[in-house]
């Protein structure tokens, strides 16, 4: 699949999600910024689906924040690779 335009844009413009009100979100680094969020329909990732997921829009609208409580749903176990920028579902 060939996407023409950033993450956020596309599901939008192809009816995946709905715009959100803004929300703060707290970073990993303790730091606390406001996020434009977009409602996703359905999340698929590693062959694992959930509904109605809240994301928050990176500020140069380049992708998307997931938090840990969407992650958790995902997989009980999940691996962080900061190095190598991986994560992995267990």
């Amino acid at each position: 699949m060939t996407r023409c335009c950033s993450v956020p844009v596309w599901v939008l413009s192809n009816g995946h999600a709905t715009s959100a009100p803004a929300e703060k979100k707290v970073l990993a680094n303790g730091e606390t910024k406001e996020f434009k969020s977009v409602d996703i329909d359905t999340l698929n990732i590693a062959g694992r689906e959930i509904h109605k997921v809240r994301a928050g829009i990176v500020p140069d609208g380049a992708g998307m924040l997931l938090g840990l409580p969407i992650l958790a749903q995902l997989s009980s176990k999940v691996s962080f690779d900061f190095t190598n920028a991986k994560l992995t579902f267990l």
